[in-house]
């Protein structure tokens, strides 16, 4: 299993025309590069995620909560939490963290 990912190979994962790509599992826990769109549906997931955010920008909603976001930030999603992104750049790409149990 591998222990370091770096931003290229997590580009690479990505399919043509996906928006996401696995790249680490490990237990319950998977993580992936993502590159949301702006105007996608909001999504309600059913294990903690966390995002780092590796390059552009954006306003994320949690739940209620809308917040912008930049390069370098760390976003906390409870799971069964609603959410999702909003006026994103083109250029907008960060690590999702998946883990724990699933929420029914």
């Amino acid at each position: 299993m591998a222990t370091r990912i770096t931003l290229r190979e997590g580009l690479e994962a990505v399919p043509n025309g996906k928006r996401y790509g696995k790249v680490l599992t490990h237990g319950d826990m998977h993580a992936g590069l993502y590159a949301p769109i702006e105007g996608e549906d909001t999504y309600l997931s059913d294990q903690d995620v966390v995002y780092v955010v590796v390059s552009g920008a954006g306003i994320v909603q949690i739940g209620r909560d809308r917040q912008s976001f930049t390069r370098g930030d760390m976003l906390l999603v409870p799971a069964g939490t609603e959410h999702g992104f909003d006026k994103v750049t083109p250029d907008l790409a960060v690590w999702a963290v998946n883990w724990g149990p699933e929420k029914a």
